[in-house]
């Protein structure tokens, strides 16, 4: 897209793990700094300034009077500043300061704050140097939305998880311990040299890395559980949900007792081969050094097979694994109407593909007869469509002065020679009146550029100047 466009991310994913409340608040209580909890304090008064004479604070960031005694100390102020109105008008203000005149997209996870956030926004970014009327401001994080697929597909699983995280956790909790365990390593004649990582149950790849590494030492955890008697009572756990609100499946407590059994690691191995694509797709699309807009769809689609062929399978979990990831994925990716069709675009204005490679993704995914498919494709050229015309205006729209002054001046020169050569005149005339196609339906016509891993998108810039514009 244009430099001059520039793109927010507000994605967490790709970033430190930082609360909006740790995000805002920028000082710390310096006379407790030596302090055994040495946490952070939090100054409401520099977002909630008095006001005077009155028992009331206001916002500095949307102007809401709030009460300045309330019974429930800050809580009240600091749920406000998590807020969709509230978190708006902070990127706002920065969007001002920072003398940004055009957004094209936010890129934001999936928290209903940052859905108010993106209302707030479109509203006060709307006007001459809007985008098409901010209708594509709204870019969900797709490696946000993988990783609520992801762990929903765990959930099926939850259990065998659970039991191969409690050894981990055993081997891991004290020396001693560990030392036993490398001794059934030993014994077992295992050659890996990674030593077991415990996974936060929150982020899915993390239990990815933690299944790859562990189904390598299942021999030495049976060895384990043979001379060690502490291990088998070990796994005994409450496990607590973690607010995703209803798309949990487990109740608030649930008790899984005893260690890891062969079906616990025959489960593992068969969830490392299907998390290793989403594992993979995930590190493409979080690329921070190369541009990731023009790969999406393609991980799109191997997602998409992968949960398709998973579905397939003659196994009743896999079953269970794939129909649950399936509800989700649909959930943010089969709706036309809630779709980003940028992600799209930029697959198009990549020479290598263009819409002939949307084309067959679509008929691989839906069928050449399926409607939505259809409807996708429809959608997309007219989105292209759309943005061509907008850029193109911006660049013509400083020109028609300029074009005005030149027609003027060639039909003077043209009637004032006597030896006029209606032919060529004629031609010319054509030609201006004639409907000419647009640089869209050119680029589109053209023949796509070979796929090369050191491909200069110079080359865009070279054939299509309004279409590179775009790019």
């Amino acid at each position: 897209m244009s430099s001059d466009e520039p793109i927010i991310d507000l994605d967490t994913n790709n970033q430190k793990p930082v609360t909006v409340e740790e995000s805002m608040a920028d000082k710390v209580d310096k006379g407790k700094e030596n302090t055994p909890t040495n946490r952070k304090i939090f100054i409401v008064g520099d977002h909630f300034p008095k006001v005077e004479g009155a028992k009331k604070t206001k916002c500095k960031y949307c102007g809401t009077l709030m009460s300045s005694n309330t019974r429930n100390g800050t809580s009240a102020l600091l749920s406000h500043l998590t807020n969709g109105e509230t978190i708006g008008s902070l990127v706002y203000e920065y969007i001002r300061e920072w003398g940004i005149n055009n957004v094209f997209t936010v890129t934001v996870d999936n928290a209903s704050s940052n859905d108010g956030a993106i209302r707030f926004l479109r509203r006060m970014l709307k006007g001459p140097n809007d985008i098409l009327g901010c209708q594509y401001l709204h870019l969900r994080c797709c490696a946000h939305i993988i990783n609520l697929v992801v762990r929903d597909g765990l959930e099926e699983e939850f259990d065998s998880i659970t039991r191969i995280r409690g050894a981990v956790t055993y081997v891991r909790s004290s020396p001693t311990r560990y030392k036993t365990f490398k001794d059934c390593v030993a014994r077992a004649t295992i050659e890996c040299k990674q030593k077991p990582c415990m996974d936060v149950d929150t982020r899915w790849n993390s239990t990815y890395l933690m299944l790859e590494t562990i189904v390598k030492y299942e021999q030495a955890f049976d060895r384990l559980y043979m001379i060690d008697s502490n291990y088998g009572a070990h796994f005994r756990s409450e496990v607590t949900d973690d607010c995703e609100g209803s798309t949990r499946k487990r109740k608030r407590t649930v008790k899984v007792i005893g260690a890891p059994s062969e079906s616990d690691w025959e489960t593992a191995r068969n969830m490392i081969e299907y998390l290793k694509i989403f594992s993979d797709v995930t590190t493409k699309i979080s690329g921070t050094k190369y541009v990731t807009l023009n790969t999406f769809f393609s991980e799109f689609v191997k997602m998409q097979a992968t949960i398709t062929r998973m579905g397939l399978s003659m196994d009743e979990k896999k079953k269970n694994m794939a129909t649950s990831m399936k509800t989700k994925f649909d959930k943010y990716w089969e709706d036309i109407d809630h779709m980003n069709f940028l992600l799209y675009v930029a697959v198009v204005l990549d020479p290598r593909f263009k819409l002939q490679y949307i084309r067959f993704c679509i008929e691989t995914i839906y069928g050449k007869n399926y409607e939505k498919g259809k409807q996708i494709l429809e959608k997309v050229e007219k989105t292209l469509q759309e943005l061509f015309n907008h850029y193109k205006d911006k660049l013509e729209k400083n020109k028609v002065q300029n074009k005005q002054v030149g027609v003027s001046s060639d039909m003077s020169s043209s009637f004032g020679d006597a030896t006029i050569d209606l032919e060529i005149e004629f031609d010319k005339f054509d030609s201006a009146n004639q409907e000419m196609k647009s640089e869209v339906d050119i680029y589109l016509a053209d023949g796509k550029e070979k796929r090369d891993d050191n491909f200069d998108f110079g080359v865009v810039e070279s054939k299509r100047s309004q279409i590179s514009y775009i790019v």
